[in-house]
């Protein structure tokens, strides 16, 4: 959090300096309000598309906040039969049937404690149909409760009191506090991740697109090995329509996607994702293994309509000073400022009124969930100053990426970061906050990603 200043008193001269801070907090706050956002994470090829019989459709972990009541998961089904079941700590909590457009809530006021890992299943069952296909498209805990009451802003007018600089300054506090009571969630992201050596479609990731505020664009970033296939191309459909389509790229060489597609599903809302693989030929006589696709993010951006930054008031002077009427007017901008801050917050509760659960790695069972350890993981850019994690043998690693041969081929599942330190103890679950500064060159804004059995990972504003 950025510093503020401390209580003003009646004892003291009012500084520019001190109503400076309260001037670069409301920018802060302004630009924090708008937050861009990963997809919901739902599946892989292997965890989407199943034959008959009952099995793992999601899971994950959240983290029970003081004041949440309902847990919360939503999606689509296709040819589905039976019942889409949540447990809770490994107990049925509620079930639904699966029908196109299906959706669980269960209840959570209960039970838990400030700081307890909830761990979460979404598991069918009763699935008779061998061409079902079942979507997550999001799961999550709401609402975010504070435990206490919006200050509100003052109106500055012949005066500026310490009572009333002190509630601008209890605003600008409240602010930080219910923004970062929303966390920011590592997504799972794919390295390395074999595609297929037949002539088929096959997907490599599908999820939930949410859109808030002026966010017109899906952003996509992959990266495609393509050793043997002649013939390969990507596909991205949003809501069930083709939006993307590659070009067919020749075998052997690599290609680069910087993606950035339009959205126009409605504000507040969530749809499906899907970034697929065609292989239209395969070599003969037939030598190597599949394509390989690293996807480092799927989310939301607002580029050709940029997010509508507040104009903030000018700068106050640190040494000299200003007209009795000027001070007032940019007290004013500022508690303006907070004011659409705060009704910016209050008018996309899909956004700030959910806290999203984490989604562990793509995998039905524990022996998937074992062999694709280095295939799926966490991962995200940094963007506040705490990481809470919870697991076994968890370590985070960012720097330079590099990937290991083998007799020539790539080996997906042996690569290796520049930097890594380990974080939970590999014998036992354990929960551990840290704090981003003290692991050198993970500064804001660049890339990490969590090893180990990660049940749950969370990083905070402070």
């Amino acid at each position: 959090m950025r510093d503020l200043p401390t209580s003003f008193t009646t004892d003291e001269i009012l500084s520019g300096f001190a109503l400076g801070l309260l001037r670069d907090a409301a920018i802060d706050l302004d630009g924090l309000s708008y937050r861009r956002v990963h997809a919901y994470d739902a599946h892989s090829d292997d965890t989407a598309l199943h034959a008959s019989g009952d099995y793992r459709l999601w899971w994950g972990s959240i983290q029970y906040r003081a004041g949440m009541t309902t847990l919360n998961a939503f999606g689509r089904a296709a040819s589905a039969a039976g019942t889409i079941q949540m447990r809770i700590n490994g107990s049925l909590a509620t079930s639904a049937s699966a029908t196109s457009t299906w959706s669980l809530q269960a209840d959570i006021s209960t039970g838990y404690s400030e700081g307890d890992i909830l761990p979460i299943e979404l598991v069918t069952s009763g699935n008779t149909t061998k061409t079902s296909n079942r979507f997550v498209l999001g799961v999550y805990a709401s609402p975010v409760a504070m435990p206490t009451a919006y200050p509100g802003v003052p109106t500055f007018s012949t005066s500026y009191t310490p009572a009333l600089l002190n509630q601008l300054l209890s605003t600008c506090h409240w602010l930080y506090d219910r923004i970062t009571a929303v966390p920011y969630v590592p997504h799972i992201a794919q390295i390395m991740r074999p595609a297929t050596h037949k002539a088929q479609t096959i997907i490599l990731y599908s999820g939930g697109i949410p859109r808030f505020h002026t966010q017109d664009e899906l952003h996509i970033e992959i990266w495609q090995n393509l050793l043997p296939n002649p013939g390969e191309y990507i596909q991205v459909l949003v809501d069930g329509s083709v939006v993307y389509t590659g070009s067919t790229q020749p075998p052997g060489g690599t290609a680069a996607y910087d993606l950035a597609l339009p959205l126009t599903h409605t504000l507040g809302t969530t749809v499906p994702v899907v970034v697929r693989a065609v292989v239209t030929a395969t070599p003969t006589p037939y030598t190597l293994i599949n394509s390989r696709y690293t996807i480092r993010t799927v989310g939301t951006i607002a580029r050709t309509t940029p997010y509508p930054a507040a104009t903030p008031p000018a700068a106050f002077p640190e040494n000299g000073s200003i007209a009795h009427a000027t001070a007032v007017s940019q007290l004013n901008a500022i508690a303006t400022m907070l004011t659409n801050v705060k009704s910016r917050i209050d008018g996309r509760p899909e956004l700030w009124n959910r806290i999203r659960a984490f989604r562990r790695r793509f995998a039905i069972d524990e022996r998937q969930n074992t062999k694709l350890a280095k295939m799926y993981v966490p991962r995200r850019a940094r963007q506040g100053d705490r990481l809470v994690v919870h697991g076994k043998g968890v370590g985070i690693q960012w720097g330079s990426f590099k990937l290991a041969e083998k007799e020539g081929e790539i080996d997906y599942d042996d690569y290796t970061f520049s930097d890594s330190e380990s974080l939970t103890d590999g014998e036992a679950i354990e929960t551990k906050t840290v704090w981003f500064d003290q692991f050198r060159g993970l500064v804001p804004g660049a890339w990490y990603t969590l090893s180990g059995d990660c049940y749950f990972a969370s990083e905070f504003l402070y």
